[in-house]
């Protein structure tokens, strides 16, 4: 596969599709001889293709919501819900335990597993969220720098809900430039000077994350630097006395960035291998295909259509080169009054 091709929709494949609810003993049952054929490839080493051997080592990746799910747990706000460790919500602000703690002492297990499914008992959408709130009444003024960034971005109230607001969500290169060129306007954007310097810090801080997070070819002592480096992170994150930067707001995401993603990243290289991008990407290539079907036999729709743009692949136009030239047209968000 072409380097980066796993992150757009055509390097991902559909090989189940299930019409029903998401939870585990759902997708356990319906799923049943595709797990069996799974484990048969995990045993077996290896697929032949055309006459050629290829070796296979079968790995697990989704988002956190179907982790949880797949896992037998239960959602993410919930008191145990760390996929990796049974760390207790309460304590995820935590981070003076050394970095093998969770991964030792309070590690996952089969046994802990069967016995949390007996019982039934995202880092950078919070950061986003309490910039926002910070900066009300004055919400317009942070959309523009936003959009001054060279990103499409609104803030909207919900019509179902009494004053909930919600916002675009940034992904990819939006959410780089960002967190590049945003910091360095937020002296500028009216938020409350007693800890402006302290969230401007927060920012460049989350940038220096993401891209260690985010790169491929990561430095040799990038785990090490990763684990201080989040650690630090989330104390000044705490330091902040605002609405939204409680202990309690602290995620098993944050949790997560300090504890397991380092070891991760030992013993595999990088975790952006493991992205999620491009099956996000070939869901939503799904749902169209979905939407635009008659929806008589859903499924089969969707794996046909899927077989026949993988036959038609090699026909698909080139994507033309853009550059944007209207500066004040994006400035705006990308609108214009008709």
């Amino acid at each position: 596969m072409p380097a980066g091709r796993y992150l757009s929709g055509i390097g991902n494949h559909t090989i189940a599709v299930l019409k029903g609810n998401e939870d585990y003993d759902t997708i356990s049952t319906a799923f049943a001889a595709t797990f069996q054929e799974i484990d048969g490839l995990q045993q077996l080493g290896f697929v032949a293709v055309n006459g050629v051997s290829y070796n296979i080592e079968l790995f697990f990746s989704s988002d956190m919501k179907f982790m949880l799910t797949m896992l037998g747990l239960n959602a993410a706000n919930s008191i145990y819900a760390c996929p990796k460790c049974t760390v207790h919500r309460d304590c995820r602000w935590d981070v003076s335990k050394p970095e093998s703690y969770y991964s030792t002492t309070m590690a996952r297990t089969l046994v802990t597993l069967r016995r949390a499914f007996a019982s039934h008992g995202r880092t950078a959408a919070v950061h986003q969220g309490n910039l926002i709130k910070m900066s009300e009444p004055h919400t317009q003024q942070l959309v523009a720098y936003i959009r001054s960034c060279g990103v499409s971005f609104n803030i909207w109230e919900c019509e179902s809900s009494d004053g909930k607001v919600e916002w675009t969500s940034l992904t990819g290169e939006a959410k780089k430039k960002v967190l590049k060129l945003l910091p360095s306007k937020m002296k500028d954007i009216p938020l409350p000077n007693a800890f402006l310097d302290d969230v401007v810090q927060l920012w460049k801080d989350f940038e220096v994350l993401y891209n260690l997070l985010s790169s491929e070819t990561p430095p040799p002592n990038a785990a090490d630097d990763l684990h201080l480096k989040a650690k630090r992170w989330i104390q000044l994150f705490l330091r902040i006395k605002s609405d939204g930067h409680q202990k309690k707001f602290v995620t098993p995401y944050f949790h997560v960035m300090v504890y397991h993603v380092p070891d991760a990243i030992r013993q595999y290289g990088n975790i952006k291998q493991f992205s999620c991008q491009g099956v996000e990407k070939h869901n939503d290539d799904s749902k169209r295909n979905y939407f635009s079907s008659n929806r008589w036999d859903a499924p089969a729709e969707i794996m046909l259509a899927e077989h026949r743009l993988e036959l038609l692949q090699q026909y698909a136009r080139e994507k033309r080169h853009y550059t944007k030239h209207a500066a004040a047209y994006w400035h705006e968000g990308g609108m214009q009054e008709t």
